[in-house]
């Protein structure tokens, strides 16, 4: 389907009032102070931004990143990815890979505040590991 819908549909080169230089994409699980995420919303609604989105393959990897990088909030987006995650190959019959305690150390090692994906049965050593070493309790 993704093949068929680029071949049929030409590529957006604006969303709102923002051009192709203007447009910026990123991670779709992100972290916002609730200030941001206000001025998203209130220039969204103001700018109709999501009516340009109806057509467009991933839009949700393009709407905040779009609106904030265009907005003074710029200088306060980080490009780190502050959630751990391993794409590199299907674990435990999913992609992104269910976290079992083998993910312990690039956890540890790493700048991430959050996981993803956790079972509860097949990351229960991890979870314990985590509270054990990392958390302390």
């Amino acid at each position: 389907m993704n093949k068929f819908y680029q071949m049929t549909h030409k590529p957006k080169k604006e969303i709102g009032r923002f051009n192709e230089s203007q447009l910026y994409k990123g991670l779709i699980w992100m972290s916002l102070p609730k200030d941001a995420l206000k001025y998203v919303l209130e220039y969204s609604e103001k700018n109709k931004v999501l009516d340009s989105l109806k057509n467009v393959l991933i839009p949700e990897e393009f709407y905040f990143q779009t609106i904030l990088m265009n907005s003074n909030y710029r200088k306060n987006v980080a490009s780190n990815n502050i959630t751990y995650n391993d794409w590199s190959k299907e674990r435990h019959g999913s992609l992104p890979a269910i976290l079992d305690e083998s993910d312990f150390l690039q956890i540890k090692n790493g700048d991430y505040y959050f996981a993803r994906k956790i079972d509860p049965y097949i990351s229960r050593e991890l979870v314990k590991i985590i509270s054990e070493k990392i958390n302390k309790f």
